[in-house]
Parts: C-alpha cells; structure tokens; sequence
C-alpha cells in the first residue's frame, strides 16, 4: 500500500492510519512518501501512489482526481508566548506588519496568506526567515522571533505546553481541508478499502 502526502498529512495524520492498517493486516507492506502537494499529486496519477492525504491546495486538481473531505483544519497565527501580540486579538494590517517566518514560496500556507494579504489590499508579509520545513519554522518561533501562519495540527501540542500563543485577527478564520484523493474513474481495491476502513467513517464525506 503506497499513500503519498503533504508535510501535514504525512507527519501528523496518515501515521496514525498507517500503523492502524498495519496492526489489521500484519502482512501488508506500507509505504509513505512526503512531498509538495503537486508532487504527490503526479506520483498518483503516475501510479506511484495508491492514494494520496493532502490539504486543500489539492482542489485544484479536481479535474483528474476523486476527492474526498476528510477533516477540517483550523489556520492559526502563532508565536512566542512573549510575543507582543500573544493571545491578543488585532487587525490583519497590524499582523502583517510584523517579521514573519514562512516556508518555502509555493507552500499552501505561504500562497494562502499572500492571498489573504491581496484580497485586503495589503502587501505580503516582511519574510524575517525561511526554510523549507514547517518544524524549523517553528522552532525559531519558540526562539521568541517571528510570526508563523500554520495549521492548528501541527501547534496544537506546543501551545498546550505553553511554548507558542495564538494571535487572534479581527474577522478572519481560515480553514484548510484535507482530503483523501485517488485516482478518478477507477474502482477502489481492496487495499484502499482496507486503508478507508481505519479512517474514522465520521471524519470521511463526499467532496
């Protein structure tokens, strides 16, 4: 069984199922690739992949794929809890004025918040840092520099543990979809049922 993903989906949810799947049929052999999310895109539709978990930079591809909504996933703003805007709620302009620390350029949260910032008529953000991992992002975060605009997944657990803070902007929630693709007019084998079945049924609809 071969289940491409993105950095969130293959770090913080398709492990979960993986070891779930494994645990039923001891047998089967499970690989998972993490790649951008066009990338895991071609390695479906090349047959490289059986199926691929990704956020909703995934739409686009509609066209060529079976989508299915898994879950929905918060995006949140977040920095050091010593920042001067931890736990504060603000405007976007004020947000966006601030040192920002992003993935690389063509990640969906770095698109998503340039798109935000073009709807509102205001520019992008100042990029203080960049790297090409979301973890490195956060760890600068916690450092005490910077802002990161990221799923609420992947900080869910270092704000519990009082390492990094929410910021609150004024009338903006943003959401990021994830989604179950496979391949488009083509009946599901018995692998992928096998992988549907130890994804929570309440979390999985018709896209």
């Amino acid at each position: 069984m071969r289940i491409a993903g993105n950095y969130l989906t293959a770090n913080y949810l398709i492990p979960v199922w993986a070891a779930a799947l494994k645990q039923i049929h001891k047998n089967m052999t499970i690989k998972v690739t993490t790649n951008k999310t066009a990338a895991a895109v071609n390695e479906l539709l090349n047959y490289q992949a059986d199926a691929a978990v990704l956020g909703g930079g995934a739409i686009i591809h509609k066209n060529e794929l079976c989508i299915k909504k898994i879950m929905t996933d918060e995006l949140w703003f977040v920095a050091a809890p010593n920042h001067k805007y931890a736990n504060k709620i603000i405007s976007l302009e004020t947000i966006i004025s601030e040192p920002f620390i992003l993935r690389e350029n063509g990640s969906y949260n770095h698109f998503t918040l340039e798109a935000l910032c073009h709807i509102h008529n205001l520019k992008a953000p100042k990029i203080a840092l960049e790297f090409d991992g979301l973890h490195e992002s956060l760890m600068a975060a916690i450092s005490g520099y910077g802002i990161v605009f990221c799923s609420s997944l992947t900080v869910h657990e270092f704000i519990t543990a009082g390492k990094l803070s929410r910021i609150y902007v004024k009338d903006i929630d943003l959401i990021n979809e994830i989604v179950l693709c496979t391949r488009k007019n083509e009946p599901y084998s018995p692998l992928l049922q096998n992988f549907f079945a130890v994804i929570p049924t309440t979390q999985i609809s018709a896209s």
